[in-house]
């Protein structure tokens, strides 16, 4: 995240991202797709799919730190890496340790 060390908590952030880190539980609204459909899908039905695809840890912890990888800050449970494909930057590179 930007170079530096964070924490979060399920306070911390909104509720369809709290599950994806293991910190809540998918909730009803999240997990059939209502709650996304008109942002992310143009139906609910694509919104579902969507979510049934998207990777979560099991919901166990309290708390995630976000730290650069290459700096070795942490030594981490999980290795999250996550893309942006609607970037225009052709030299994005990509690697895992």
């Amino acid at each position: 995240m930007f170079g530096f060390t964070t924490s979060v908590t399920a306070k911390d952030v909104p509720p369809w991202c709290s599950y994806i880190f293991g910190l809540s539980k998918i909730e009803p609204d999240i997990e059939t797709g209502w709650l996304t459909h008109e942002v992310w899908c143009e139906t609910q039905e694509d919104a579902k799919r969507r979510q049934d695809y998207f990777p979560m840890i099991t919901p166990k912890f309290e708390a995630v730190v976000f730290s650069p990888v290459e700096q070795e800050a942490i030594k981490p449970d999980v290795i999250l890496i996550y893309g942006d494909s609607s970037s225009d930057d052709d030299d994005v590179e990509c690697s895992v340790l």
